[in-house]
């Protein structure tokens, strides 16, 4: 890899970091059990936000993949030419947007213009057409979902509370019909509607108008929806993350998973278990011991998870998955495989001594080790925190 595709790539592993992080963050709002009118004002703030995080990952993405793969860079061309022609038909003084004619990396460099043109999934719909099946009916309906929190979140921060003809005529540009309508209502309506006399409609009055699907006064964030917002976003770009077959970005659910376990997320953690489904279906024919070492331990994990809750039912054969990882795939994949085992064999003893055999001797990867999903049911103990503990 070049000096110059390293440097774009870091940086981008470095936005996607970032960009999950932040998801992460919205994602506390799942543990909120009682409104108040700070709460009210945080939920709104932070869907707000997380729309424009998601923009702005759009953007990222779309320009690591413009500098990095080349049939996505020459499709961007074309667009951009496209755009070219377009606007010197319509404009008389078209000498600005002539200059990109045989220009290439101007129109890379000036990206910005084309995405405040098109906006930035519909470039992305367009470069990546080869790639991502757009159709594909889950990646679909998680895109629907996003449209409708887009002309949301323009509704309110632009125009009010109450849905108006433009936001139903942002949904029906979608496709977005009355059922699909009523399942994102279902997802979360305040049952009053909020108003400046009491939070959530709580001043005395006995004559409150009902805020339902089949009378919506007030389209407000409640936490439940917003949740499921992050959910759908989190779905969409893991996705395209894992389409783009670039072996140096692939999807990381490791940090979704433990946020789910410690906050008892139980759709955020089906979620994970979908997107490792579909990359096992998808890209591994079907069989878990393809997935690479990473991909298999987190696998593992979230899936004993889901069996302790009840979700999943079937049980998996965790040892025919152990034995696959090869020693050599990861500087610690022996230890990895020791840890495994004792793990679901809940022996702790073994764990603990396998446990510090890692940490002595890779004594500076302690800090990266403490986060890993398979420490975190002994983290409670002070002797396995001891062992992570940097003089």
């Amino acid at each position: 890899m070049s000096s110059k595709k390293e440097e774009i790539l870091k940086v981008f592993q470095f936005q996607i970091i970032d960009f999950n992080r932040m998801i992460e963050e919205i994602l506390e709002i799942s543990l909120i059990k009682k409104m108040n009118r700070n709460k009210y004002i945080e939920t709104n703030a932070r869907f707000i936000y997380l729309l424009s995080l998601f923009e702005r990952f759009m953007g990222n993405f779309n320009q690591y993949l413009i500098s990095t793969n080349k049939p996505v860079r020459d499709r961007y061309i074309q667009m951009f030419e496209s755009l070219c022609d377009e606007e010197i038909k319509k404009l008389k003084n078209s000498k600005e947007w002539k200059s990109y004619y045989n220009r290439p990396s101007k129109m890379i460099k000036d990206y910005a213009i084309l995405e405040k043109k098109k906006n930035g999934l519909v470039i992305l719909r367009s470069i990546l057409k080869d790639s991502v099946d757009f159709k594909e009916k889950q990646l679909d309906q998680r895109l629907k979902y996003y449209y409708e929190a887009r002309a949301r979140r323009n509704l309110l921060a632009h125009r009010g509370r109450e849905p108006d003809k433009i936001y139903f005529e942002d949904l029906e540009q979608n496709n977005i019909n009355a059922n699909l309508r009523s399942r994102i209502y279902r997802r979360g309506l305040y049952s009053t509607p909020t108003n400046p006399k009491g939070f959530l409609g709580n001043n005395g009055s006995e004559e409150l108008v009902k805020n339902n699907a089949d009378n919506l006064i007030d389209l407000s964030i409640t936490p439940g929806y917003l949740c499921r917002v992050c959910e759908d976003i989190i779905y969409i770009t893991q996705c395209l993350l894992m389409d783009i077959n670039d072996k140096d970005i692939d999807i990381d659910l490791h940090r979704f998973i433990k946020k789910g376990i410690k906050n008892k997320n139980k759709i955020l953690l089906s979620l994970c278990y979908n997107l490792f489904a579909r990359k096992i279906s998808k890209y591994h024919g079907g069989k878990i011991v393809k997935l690479k070492i990473e991909d298999k331990v987190n696998f593992l994990l979230l899936y004993e998870h889901l069996v302790k809750e009840k979700i999943v039912k079937k049980k998996i054969d965790h040892q025919k998955v152990i034995d696959s990882i090869s020693d050599d795939e990861h500087f610690s994949a022996i230890h990895l495989k020791s840890l495994l085992n004792d793990y679901f064999k809940k022996d702790k003893e073994s764990f603990y001594k396998n446990t510090k055999k890692l940490t002595n001797k890779f004594k500076n990867e302690k800090n990266n080790f403490k986060d890993w999903l398979i420490f975190q049911r002994y983290m409670r103990y002070k002797e396995f925190k001891d062992l992570f503990r940097i003089n």
